[in-house]
């Protein structure tokens, strides 16, 4: 699953949730789909925030090439 289809389907679920139309048992069926997903898109923009973190360091890092 990628961030993008986890962040879609829970506002999918939000959406569901929001018209109450559903037995309490399904609504914390969804509800707990709801915090396993919150908890996967987390985990990717973590990931990817450490990944941005490198690459800032190695941009820093980079020295101009000389002319001669």
């Amino acid at each position: 699953m990628t961030y993008e289809q986890a962040f879609e389907r829970l506002q999918e679920i939000a959406n569901v949730l929001q018209l109450g139309n559903l037995n309490l048992d399904e609504a914390v069926k969804l509800f707990e789909e709801s915090i396993a997903l919150s908890r996967f898109c987390l985990n990717e923009l973590k990931q990817t925030e450490a990944k941005i973190q490198v690459f800032k360091g190695e941009l820093e890092n980079l020295k101009p090439l000389s002319v001669d």
